[in-house]
Parts: C-alpha cells; sequence; structure tokens
C-alpha cells in the first residue's frame, strides 16, 4: 500500500523506551487528541523517551476520504505522529 503521511523524522531517531503505535480511525480526531493530552503524552520516562505513532488507512466513501485525508495531513504537520496507507479503513481489515 502507498503510504500517504510519514512521522517525523526525528520521532525514533534516539533511543526510545516505549513506542506506544494505535490503530486508529482516520474520522477519530478527537479521540487521538484525547489520547495526545493524558497517558500517550509524549515525555521523558527515566531519562528515554516515550513515542506515539497513530496507525490510519482511508475512508471508504471516496468523497469523505478526501476530505478526511487533508484533515490527516493537517493533523500530521501539527503532531508528526500520524502513518498512514492508502487502504481502507474498517474494523474487519486490520491490515
Amino acid at each position: 500500500f502507498q503510504l500517504l503521511q510519514d512521522v517525523r523524522p526525528d520521532k525514533c531517531s534516539q533511543p526510545v523506551f516505549l513506542l506506544l503505535v494505535i490503530k486508529s480511525s482516520p474520522s477519530n480526531y478527537e479521540r487521538r487528541e484525547l489520547v495526545r493530552h493524558t497517558w500517550g503524552r509524549e515525555r521523558l520516562v527515566k531519562g528515554v523517551p516515550l513515542r506515539l505513532v497513530f496507525l490510519v488507512g482511508t475512508a471508504a466513501d471516496p468523497l469523505e476520504a478526501r476530505k478526511v485525508n487533508r484533515l490527516l495531513a493537517m493533523e500530521a504537520r501539527a503532531h508528526g505522529d500520524i502513518l498512514q496507507w492508502d487502504f481502507h479503513d474498517s474494523f474487519f481489515n486490520l491490515t
């Protein structure tokens, strides 16, 4: 699958104590923000970083996918923690 959004290059350039990788639906912006500001907050643990990455596909509806992909691109630029591939995201497709 084609990679649509990639994380910032510095995301894991240093040793990482814990990498949280979370599958997220493309339209779940509010949930991702909640994770970022609560238990998934990136921080130092015993002097080494805890990092967060969200794995995201695309919406099944082409019109919705265009809109959501633009919003995801803005979110990725702001946070640098989105990995998005060009596959239809669904509960049954855990690609």
